[in-house]
């Protein structure tokens, strides 16, 4: 019998008990090898080679002592902005979706395809066709298209910036009990790091838990998130309108709904990103030292991370 097949017949509850780590265990190690031979595909398809993803994990692994600095979209990007930034440039920094608007050039950027051609962000890669972002040569991540749509996105981007950018994939944490968290975190971050190509990371329905478990299964052990408030729905563009004139833009559309960031819905994904978060630090607080900071005293993460000191 193959397993899915007998997945089908094992019940969620059983899956959640102590024995049943060892199948939630097996049931990843499968998703992970389906999903790096669907990443394979697209990349094929989209006319992409695996040779910028050697070059951008070889210069990664180089920098791991480094501190590793996720960049979303929050308002508080726009707090003493000269410091942060002055801080940001000495390490490997990741801008996530949005972050093309910022006038600050990370390491790389980290997309998400967009499925609907009227949506603002289908159009955010062609953003980085500036001067200042091509002669910087950024990394580009883009998650693995699963639509032709999709798939167009990649078309938008112009060299240098395309031989510089790889796909990678994404699979759920296995587990849905979060009692048990911490320690499939853990176990799947390992399994993950064991085979980095093609690049497929741990996944909760979030782009930092996506850049978290990249940075982990790279090896850096410092990471600092900038910018993930979580808990409101301002973004640094709105604050500060100049970004969008910079870019010949008159508005952009975040396509949040409601107070709170979408990541914080426990009824669209198996874990609200906090929790992810959480047992992620949990789970690795016994394997080496590894230090997640929140970047504003004021983002929802730093209920429980640690505040990065900037000064």
């Amino acid at each position: 019998m193959k397993l899915l097949e007998y997945l089908r017949l094992v019940s969620r509850s059983a899956l959640e008990r102590p024995l049943g780590q060892i199948l939630r265990d097996q049931v990843f190690r499968h998703e992970v090898e389906r999903e790096a031979k669907f990443v394979a595909t697209q990349r094929k398809l989209a006319g992409l080679t695996d040779a910028a993803e050697r070059m951008v994990l070889q210069e990664l692994r180089s920098r791991v002592e480094e501190t590793f600095f996720i960049l979303g979209s929050g308002s508080s990007v726009e707090d003493e902005t000269s410091l942060r930034f002055r801080v940001i440039s000495q390490g490997v920094s990741v801008g996530i979706n949005a972050w093309a608007i910022h006038d600050f050039v990370p390491t790389m950027y980290s997309f998400e395809p967009e499925a609907r051609r009227e949506s603002d962000h289908f159009k955010t890669l062609s953003i980085l066709n500036r001067p200042e972002v091509l002669s910087a040569k950024p990394a580009i991540l883009i998650l693995r298209p699963r639509t032709p749509t999709e798939s167009e996105q990649i078309g938008q981007l112009v060299e240098p910036l395309i031989s510089r950018t790889m796909l990678y994939g994404r699979v759920a944490v296995p587990t849905r009990s979060l009692r048990n968290l911490p320690r499939d975190t853990a176990v799947s971050l390992k399994l993950l790091a064991t085979n980095l190509s093609p690049v497929v990371t741990m996944d909760s329905g979030a782009s930092i838990v996506r850049m978290t478990s990249l940075a982990l299964q790279i090896g850096f052990r410092k990471i600092v998130y900038v910018g993930v408030d979580l808990n409101h729905t301002e973004y640094f563009w709105e604050k500060n309108p100049s970004y969008l004139e910079r870019r010949g833009l008159s508005s952009f559309e975040s396509g949040q709904i409601g107070p709170r960031h979408e990541t914080l819905n426990p009824a669209a994904r198996p874990f609200p990103v906090t929790d992810v978060i959480r047992g992620i630090r949990d789970g690795l607080k016994d394997e080496g030292v590894v230090q997640l900071y929140s970047g504003s005293p004021t983002s929802e993460l730093a209920k429980f991370l640690p505040v990065f000191r900037w000064r």
